[in-house]
């Protein structure tokens, strides 16, 4: 809640543009948030931290935020900025292979796999504080656009995902 009571504070404006989102996170994910399961996660993956040789990774890049995690924290930062610039890479056939293939490895936890676009969307924070630390305007709206699109469409993204429901 620092980033909300900071921009309540020093952006007002951008305050009230994303305070429905936590308002959306507080009804349906932030109580269980801290109950998820945790693994060791590289807590930066994203296509462009995998150095690729043919079809097989090479190497991962860029531990810097390695640490303890809830278990479904990589697989949903991937799979949100596979969808920043363009939402429809939320379904594109990477994310969808990508998410077939580690629920069929059974890799995350039923708990995870449940809130995994609440998730998705939770993370997205993080990306906020980075567009606030430098003032970067457009992707301060991007953004926005994106988190709406991401909590207005929950059950189509988990009927594309063949998620469970959260209920």
């Amino acid at each position: 809640y620092k980033l909300f009571n900071d921009m309540k504070v020093h952006e007002p404006l951008v305050y009230k543009q994303y305070r429905p989102f936590l308002f959306f996170l507080e009804r349906q994910f932030m109580d269980v948030h801290d109950d998820l399961p945790v693994l060791f996660c590289h807590g930066d993956l994203h296509p462009l931290n995998v150095l690729w040789n043919h079809d097989q990774i090479k190497a991962v890049i860029d531990w810097e935020f390695a640490g303890i995690k809830p278990d479904i924290y990589d697989a949903a930062n991937l799979v949100g900025c596979a969808g920043i610039e363009n939402p429809e890479g939320l379904g594109m056939p990477m994310v969808v292979t990508f998410l077939k293939e580690i629920q069929r490895k059974n890799i995350f936890s039923e708990m995870g796999w449940r809130f995994f676009p609440e998730y998705v969307l939770a993370l997205r924070f993080a990306w906020l504080s980075e567009w606030l630390r430098k003032e970067d305007s457009q992707m301060l709206e991007m953004e926005e656009a994106y988190m709406e699109i991401l909590m207005d469409n929950m059950d189509i993204l988990r009927q594309e995902w063949k998620l469970p429901s959260s209920a």
